[in-house]
């Protein structure tokens, strides 16, 4: 998403209140979903050149995207990263309320393979 260049925009960060970027409003994530943010956080620090080159060419959604499918298409343990990414997008934008008890039931019900 890039760097926040503008400083008003830095102190609504620093005083927990929304933000525009690319078009969207990006609001903190509420501490009832803290929990979940912590399942999520690893997302966060993946970063685009650890990756193949096959994926590192492409941008970060896509290639991490990419790179899940790949490895569940070869039967490979996937991390749950893409996953984790949506979480995290779908907390910080509000888009609605949700139990994360059960989003995440689905999702390690998927990565251990099981239906």
């Amino acid at each position: 998403m890039g760097q926040f260049s503008n400083t008003d925009e830095r102190i609504l960060i620093r005083q927990g209140k929304p933000v525009n970027c690319l078009g969207l409003t990006f609001y903190p994530i509420q501490m009832c979903y803290y929990d979940i943010f912590l399942l999520c956080k690893e997302a966060l620090t993946v970063r685009l050149s650890t990756l193949p080159v096959k994926y590192a060419v492409k941008d970060y959604i896509n290639a991490i995207f990419a790179l899940e499918i790949d490895s569940a298409r070869q039967k490979q343990q996937i991390g749950g990263i893409f996953g984790k990414i949506l979480t995290l997008l779908k907390l910080s934008l509000r888009i609605d309320s949700f139990g994360g008890e059960d989003l995440f039931k689905d999702n390690l019900r998927f990565r251990k393979g099981a239906d």
